[in-house]
């Protein structure tokens, strides 16, 4: 009977054990879930202060801490992203479509969508356009995301891949985010008014060759060309 005691006492020890495992990664988990959420709050407020240097470097912060609370790799960030990619869940800031995210992914979504906003504002678009995309793999819903990759391409002055792209998330859009289509509609006037002015540019200058050289595009007479024949 003691043998059987003891026996008891040890599996009930070892099945004791053995949850301890899942219990400290859950609280892993919750510790660098809660640490990157502090640094993201310390970006936004240096954002909001104007201190684009010192909200990037929280930023920065807060993507270390909220990768590493996923229970994927941050490496899928550069391939392939976990989260249902279906052009109608566009904005991760709705209940309604957040539902279906982790909160580890909206946020990093979020952080990756702030720090476009800040290469936005120092004018370096091709980290703009970087990040946007970074957050859009973590999240495909975030529109803000979304309009931060439209503004990316605007300023690299890729004016008309910006514009097939306000025109495909608007079409996604519909007609049930009419607060985000105002601001993707001035968005696509902006960008069309580029491409109006860059090609009525161009076609000024061509008109300025052609009456530099009028006979730019003239055709030989070949009654006037010379005569291979004696």
């Amino acid at each position: 009977m003691a043998s059987t005691s003891a026996s008891a006492s040890g599996s009930g020890s070892g099945s004791g054990s053995a949850a301890t495992p899942s219990s400290g990664t859950a609280s892993s988990h919750d510790s660098k879930l809660a640490t990157g959420l502090s640094h993201k709050a310390a970006g936004n407020a240096s954002f909001v202060s104007s201190d684009i240097p010192a909200a990037l470097s929280s930023y920065h912060h807060a993507i270390l801490y909220l990768s590493g609370s996923q229970t994927r790799s941050i490496l899928g960030l550069v391939g392939e992203s976990t989260t249902d990619s279906r052009p109608e869940d566009l904005d991760s800031d709705s209940d309604s479509d957040t539902a279906s995210a982790p909160t580890s992914e909206v946020e990093l979504s979020q952080v990756y969508s702030n720090m476009a906003a800040c290469y936005i504002k120092q004018g370096r678009w091709d980290r703009a356009l970087d990040a946007a995309d970074k957050s859009l793999r973590a999240d495909s819903r975030n529109v803000k995301a979304k309009f931060r990759r439209a503004q990316a391409l605007r300023g690299q002055n890729n004016l008309y891949a910006a514009r097939d792209y306000l025109q495909l998330t608007l079409d996604s859009l519909g007609k049930k985010r009419a607060d985000a289509r105002v601001g993707f509609e001035a968005e696509l006037n902006k960008v069309q008014a580029e491409i109006e002015a860059k090609e009525a540019k161009a076609r000024n200058k061509w008109v300025g060759f052609l009456g530099k050289n009028p006979g730019a595009l003239s055709v030989d007479d070949p009654t006037n060309a010379p005569s291979d024949t004696l």
